[in-house]
């Protein structure tokens, strides 16, 4: 494994050339609907990113991150960090489902501990939570809101999705994560 991910990478693989976001001193923050771009091909490297990402993913995945292998059935929120590599491997995927990712700029001055204190991005945490109907509702409702404000002109658009950035990880953060691990050999 060598290097990180780029965003510019990202957009670049996917073939996303529309880059709205906010302005520099903000951090960087995009959302979307998987829908919107598609499956991954060919499929996601196993290698870190330069960004964090948050995903509600459907179907049966095997989530690969750091030395463990977490298989993953139904809808599941992910989260990853700069620090830890990961990668999906599909078992049977369904349609639907929403990710974000944004730099750790973005919450800088606005987390008092910052991103990495949180359970859910620390090293040797469970990244991973299966969620159940109304959990899962709760999410994709914050998901659609963050899509709806991203294409707004509201002036105060990223202070309100970073609320629900903040909402999904308080949503994931009383949930008990998936414990389903692989082992390794």
């Amino acid at each position: 494994m060598s290097g990180k991910e780029t965003l510019d990478e990202f957009y670049r693989k996917r073939n996303i050339s529309e880059l709205r976001t906010n302005s520099e001193d903000l951090g960087h923050f995009r959302v979307f609907s998987k829908d919107e771009i598609g499956p991954d091909k060919p499929p996601i490297k196993y290698i870190r990113r330069d960004f964090f990402k948050i995903a509600l993913i459907r179907g049966h995945h095997l989530f690969h991150y750091a030395d463990k292998t977490l298989e993953v059935s139904g809808d599941t929120l992910v989260f990853s960090n700069p620090e830890i590599p990961y990668t999906f491997e599909s078992i049977k995927e369904e349609t639907g489902g929403y990710f974000c990712i944004f730099k750790e700029s973005f919450f800088s001055e606005y987390l008092r501990d910052g991103l990495r204190k949180l359970p859910i991005y620390q090293i040797g945490g469970n990244p991973a939570f299966i969620l159940d109907k109304k959990s899962s509702e709760k999410v994709i409702a914050v998901f659609e809101k963050m899509v709806e404000e991203i294409n707004s002109d509201y002036q105060f658009r990223y202070d309100l999705i970073r609320n629900y950035v903040t909402e999904i990880i308080h949503i994931a953060l009383k949930l008990k994560p998936s414990e389903k691990v692989i082992s390794q050999y």
